[in-house]
C-alpha cells in the first residue's frame, strides 16, 4: 500500500474536483488522519491531521494523543483535563506541544476553554514552532 501512495505522490495524479475527502470508518471519535478516497473508496492519500482535541464528552474516557479509548487513562496531573492511554503517549503528546496548552489550562483554572478554542490554540501553537 504505502509502494502505492508513494507513486501516486510521485506521478501527481490529477483528482477529480467531485472526488470525497473523508475519514475511514473508525472507532475513534475523532480522526487523526484525513483520507482522500475515490468514489469506489480505494484509498488515493493519507495524512495526518495538522490539529486534533477531544469533544468534552470524549475526554474522560478517551487518550488525548491517539484518541483510543482507555478503560484506564493516565491523567494529566496539572491541568486535570488531558488523559493518556500510557506513559508514552503522555511523553509523546508533551513534546509535540501539549506542554503550552497545559500551562494555558492551569492559568484559566478553573474554567476550561471550549474546544474549539482548544484546536485554535493548537493549531496557533504548531504554527508557532
Amino acid at each position: 500500500m504505502s509502494q502505492q501512495l508513494e507513486a501516486v505522490s510521485q506521478l501527481q495524479l490529477p483528482v477529480p474536483p467531485d472526488t470525497p475527502l473523508s475519514p475511514p470508518p473508525s472507532p475513534h471519535p475523532l480522526p487523526s488522519t484525513q483520507h482522500l478516497l475515490t468514489p469506489n473508496h480505494s484509498l488515493i492519500l493519507q495524512e495526518p491531521a495538522y490539529a486534533a482535541v477531544l469533544y468534552d464528552e470524549k475526554t474522560p474516557g478517551h487518550c488525548d494523543h491517539c484518541f483510543a479509548r482507555c478503560a484506564r487513562p493516565l491523567l494529566c496531573t496539572r491541568s486535570r483535563l488531558a488523559r493518556y492511554c500510557s506513559p508514552e503517549h503522555q511523553r509523546a503528546a508533551w513534546v509535540a506541544g501539549y506542554r503550552e496548552e497545559c500551562e494555558a489550562l492551569v492559568r484559566c483554572a478553573p474554567q476550561v476553554p471550549p474546544p474549539s478554542v482548544r484546536l485554535a490554540a493548537r493549531v496557533l501553537w504548531r504554527r508557532a514552532r
